[in-house]
C-alpha cells in the first residue's frame, strides 16, 4: 500500500525525516483513524507540508499500536520516542498537553528517506482536511501541477475577479485578528501554560488562513480578465457550472469551476471542453464513475 502523510509546516518535521533526526511518525486519537490496521511493514509513505506538494519518500520499517491509553501512558510513549519522533527535550511537556487525552497511538518507524521530484495529488473524495491518505497505488491520485511545470494563466470574468478579492481581503483582516489575539496570550504566561492545545488551535488555524491567502494571491496574480462573451459555447470551460448525471447512482450534480471543482482536478480535466450529451468516465478514489453532461452554464 502506498500513504500519503500530510504534516503541519509550523511544526518543522518534515526536513527532519531526511536528516533521519525523526525515523518515526506518529499520529494520536481519540478515535481510530487511517492508517489504524491498514499500514504494515514494507509500505510507502509519502510525507508532504500541508499545501504544498509531496517531496519525501520512506518505507515502513515497523508499525507499533496503542489502545485504551491514559495520560501516564502517553507520557511514558512520549519520553520513550519523542526524540526518534522529531521532538526535543524541551518539546515533550508541550506535545504531552496537546495528546494527554487521547486514545489511540500509531508509531510507525521509518527507513530509506529520500528526497523526491516534488508532485501535486488529487484529495477528491478524501476530503480536504484529511491528514493522511491511504491508497493501493500513488498513481492514482497522482494530479495537478508539479513545482517544475509552468504556471497555468486563470481565466475569470470581472465579477468572479471582485468575489475572490474580496474573500481574501477577508481572509486576511481574520488572519490579523488571530494573530493579535495570540500574541496577547503569549505575553501572558500564565494564560498560555494553562491552554496550551487552544493556543495550538489558535496556530493551526493562522497555518490555514496562511496556506489560503498564498493560494489566493497566487490565483489572482495570474488572472486574465475575459468576457463571457468571449466563452465558446456550447463547450465545458474554466468558467462554467456543469450539471451532470452520475450514471451509477442515477443521480445529478452540479460542479462549478473555481468553486467546488478545479480545473486540475480528476474530474475537471474529464469534463473540460466536453459538450452537453457526452459522457466520460473518471477514476477517482472511491472508484470509477461515469458522468453524462445534462448542461452548461457560463458564470457570470
Amino acid at each position: 500500500m502506498h500513504h500519503i502523510a500530510i504534516m503541519r509546516k509550523s511544526w518543522g518535521l518534515l526536513p527532519k525525516i531526511l536528516t533521519k533526526e525523526k525515523t518515526i511518525e506518529s499520529r494520536w486519537y481519540m478515535n481510530k483513524y487511517s492508517p489504524w490496521d491498514r499500514i504494515k511493514k514494507g509500505d510507502i509513505v509519502y510525507f508532504k507540508n500541508s499545501g504544498e506538494p509531496i517531496s519525501v519518500k520512506t518505507e515502513v520499517s515497523k508499525i507499533i499500536q496503542y489502545s485504551d491509553l491514559t495520560s501516564v501512558k502517553v507520557k511514558q510513549i512520549l519520553e520513550e520516542y519523542g526524540a526518534k519522533d522529531g521532538l526535543g527535550i524541551n518539546e515533550i511537556d508541550k506535545y504531552y498537553q496537546m495528546f494527554k487525552d487521547k486514545k489511540y497511538c500509531l508509531l510507525i518507524f521509518l527507513k530509506n528517506p529520500q528526497k523526491i521530484k516534488s508532485f501535486d495529488i488529487d484529495k477528491t473524495g478524501f476530503g480536504a482536511m484529511a491528514a493522511w491518505i491511504t491508497v493501493d497505488n500513488i498513481k492514482r491520485i497522482i494530479g495537478g501541477r508539479t513545482s517544475d511545470s509552468p504556471n497555468m494563466t486563470n481565466l475569470m470574468t470581472k465579477e468572479q475577479f471582485n468575489k475572490k478579492k474580496k474573500e481574501l481581503d477577508k481572509l486576511k483582516k481574520e488572519y490579523e485578528k488571530l494573530g493579535k489575539k495570540i500574541s496577547g496570550e503569549a505575553k501572558d504566561s500564565g494564560s498560555f501554560l494553562h491552554n496550551i492545545p487552544g493556543y495550538v488551535g489558535l496556530m493551526d488555524r493562522m497555518e490555514a488562513l496562511s496556506l489560503k491567502i498564498a493560494q489566493l494571491e497566487k490565483e489572482l496574480d495570474s488572472v486574465q480578465m475575459i468576457s463571457p462573451k468571449e466563452i465558446p459555447s456550447g463547450v465545458v470551460s474554466v468558467l462554467s457550472c456543469v450539471l451532470v448525471l452520475d450514471i451509477l447512482k442515477n443521480k445529478k450534480e452540479k460542479y462549478c469551476f473555481g468553486e467546488n471543482i478545479s480545473q486540475d482536478s480528476l474530474i475537471g480535466k474529464a469534463l473540460i471542453n466536453k459538450k452537453v450529451g457526452d459522457r466520460v468516465k473518471v477514476k477517482t478514489p472511491k472508484g470509477e464513475r461515469e458522468l453524462e453532461i445534462l448542461e452548461i452554464e457560463v458564470m457570470a
